[in-house]
């Protein structure tokens, strides 16, 4: 999703800056610590619980704020697992041995991403808020995936969609790959 949006708005992406782990993996340094301004013109993907209260200051400023949620709890477990065992930008066959540890994690996770998207619609509501799901976009349904898409690019051609589906959407590119 964030190459895509980079790719469309022709911004340039923040990866999960506030994850010490990935960077130390990549060998770098975040670009954006909690406390520098948003830099103009960039998408920045965040996972909820690295920077919970940097989001809820932070949401106002961005032109849009996305809720990604995955469709099944399971899955969300599979991810999660997979990320650890086989890194964050690697495909890979599902482990279908989920441990409790994991469930816990996700159940927390979620949790917290829930009451998130509570504080952006009940407490301090936002208009920049959507929220989508993740099987809506790598589904495979090219159509499907166009309409979710061009809510956040209302001008968004099929030209330009066709851009992002071949490079980043297609089913072909889910790092889960089906046995």
């Amino acid at each position: 999703m964030l190459a895509t949006l980079c790719t469309l708005y022709q911004y340039y992406g923040i990866p999960e800056p506030f994850n010490k782990e990935l960077y130390e993996i990549w060998g770098k340094e975040s670009p954006l610590k909690k406390d520098d301004p948003i830099p103009e013109n960039c998408v920045v993907k965040n996972i909820v619980f690295q920077a919970d209260g940097w989001v809820q200051t932070s949401a106002k400023d961005f032109d849009k704020v996305i809720f990604l949620f995955r469709d099944n709890f399971r899955d969300a477990v599979i991810s999660g697992r997979n990320a650890v065992e086989y890194g964050y930008d690697q495909k890979y066959k599902p482990t279908y041995d989920v441990e409790a540890k994991q469930t816990r994690i996700v159940s927390t996770l979620y949790n917290r991403l829930a009451k998130q998207l509570d504080f952006f619609t009940e407490t301090e509501p936002l208009d920049n808020i959507h929220v989508m799901w993740y099987n809506d976009i790598y589904s495979g349904d090219y159509e499907k995936t166009f309409d979710v898409i061009k809510t956040l690019k209302d001008d968004l051609t099929k030209e330009e969609f066709d851009v992002v589906w071949e490079r980043f959407l297609n089913p072909e590119h889910r790092l889960k790959q089906e046995i």
